[in-house]
């Protein structure tokens, strides 16, 4: 009940703040813009979000450590293109993580308390590393509202994101974790997570991946920036590329907690208030949506690893 409540809220809250957006802009102008959109530049959109996700991927197997030898990068890049499309057409809020935490567990020895805790240290690297970008954002950029408490408050996020890490591992932290999951007897679910505990914490000995991996991090926020750029370029809006490379990791920040479907509406709403410096409203939306779409068509052809494996290799016994 509460999962169909939760769902329920938060397509009313997309269609909400969407039709808050769409109220307050010009739809006819905001139509006109889509006309004759540059096909090569929304290519080239596509193209850069492809290579974000190569450098997600490559993150993602650096993560996997003494596993990472068992996938090839292609096969990682599928998974999360697999998982994003799921995203996607899935009101799921986790659709990505579980789906490609479950394929990983499919093809290695550890199963499935590895792979779940290479995505949970995957997805708190993802955060550290947009969380830690946006203050130095706000910095550069002007024109923000109360600069001084949004660098404030992603010091702090950033910061909390090292605190789980650091009491995570500490001795008295697996002690206590250990008292709370041993009533868990249940379908042996306190071994379970003991387990996946003690694979989480095998990253405490890996902090040099970890770095590797937040440097990977801006990179590939700095590949989803130019992907919003080109897709402002097929639009024929004009902007400097440094702009969006300054202000897409605070908007990409605004979807940490997925509260809409496939964070449309807070998207839209990120682009219209960051970007109203620049373009017109109508002109801020319109490049949101079409960043969105080029990462649906992009997403599209990895449905196919709905109906097979896109491992090479099965699972060796």
């Amino acid at each position: 009940m509460n999962k169909r409540l939760f769902l329920f809220f938060r397509i009313l809250l997309t269609f909400l703040i969407l039709g808050i957006i769409f109220y307050k802009i010009d739809i006819r102008k905001f139509i006109s813009i889509y006309k004759n959109i540059n096909l090569i530049y929304l290519l080239l959109a596509i193209f850069f979000y492809y290579l974000a996700f190569v450098f997600l991927s490559l993150r993602w197997k650096i993560l996997l450590i003494g596993h990472s030898k068992d996938f090839k990068l292609s096969e990682i890049f599928k998974v999360y293109l697999l998982g994003m499309l799921v995203n996607t057409i899935s009101p799921a809020t986790l659709g990505v993580d579980i789906l490609r935490g479950y394929m990983i567990s499919t093809k290695i020895e550890s199963g499935k308390s590895f792979a779940f805790a290479s995505v949970l240290v995957d997805r708190l690297m993802g955060l550290f590393g947009i969380f830690s970008f946006v203050p130095f954002s706000v910095l550069v950029l002007k024109g923000l509202p109360n600069p001084g408490r949004i660098i404030l408050l992603f010091i702090f996020f950033a910061f909390f994101i090292i605190l789980i890490f650091y009491i995570s591992w500490t001795p008295g932290f697996e002690i206590l974790f250990k008292r709370a999951v041993s009533p868990l007897s249940f379908l042996k679910l306190n071994e379970r997570l003991m387990k996946f505990y003690d694979s989480y914490k095998i990253y405490s000995d890996h902090k040099k991946l970890l770095i590797s991996g937040y440097f990977l991090t801006l990179l590939l926020q700095a590949t989803f920036s130019i992907q919003a750029y080109f897709c402002a370029k097929a639009l024929s809006l004009n902007l400097s590329p440094f702009v969006f490379i300054f202000l897409i990791p605070l908007i990409n920040s605004l979807n940490f907690v997925p509260v809409t479907i496939s964070g449309l509406g807070v998207r839209e709403a990120g682009f219209y208030a960051l970007f109203s410096s620049y373009f017109t409203p109508e002109s801020s939306v319109s490049i949101s949506l079409l960043y969105f779409i080029s990462g649906v068509i992009a997403n599209l052809p990895f449905g196919v690893y709905l109906f097979k494996s896109p491992f090479k290799n099965e699972k060796k016994d």
